[in-house]
């Protein structure tokens, strides 16, 4: 299932998550918190989050967007039938 996720879902090159991938190859952390506080958004926070997550190689958020799927497709299971079988998940 995790190769069929990553073959079938990539990520859109120009969505905001790959100009935030790219942006940590122009500025430094707090270089682009001060660009950003003035330029753009004072939401710092987020944005020194969104930073810090894509310092990780992209292969890793898509391994874990699978494991949570699988995750999430578990626990339904769990809450709505009890007990978990192969046949049922």
């Amino acid at each position: 299932m995790a190769i069929l996720y990553l073959t079938n879902f990539n990520m859109d090159m120009g969505s905001d998550d790959c100009w935030f991938m790219k942006i940590s190859q122009e500025y430094s952390l707090s270089e682009f918190l001060q660009w950003s506080y003035n330029n753009w958004s004072a939401r710092l926070f987020p944005e020194a989050m969104l930073y810090l997550i894509f310092l990780v190689p992209l292969i890793i958020h898509h391994l874990i967007s699978a494991c949570a799927w699988l995750l999430y497709s578990y626990s339904l299971v769990r809450i709505f039938e009890g007990t978990v079988s192969r046949k049922i998940f």
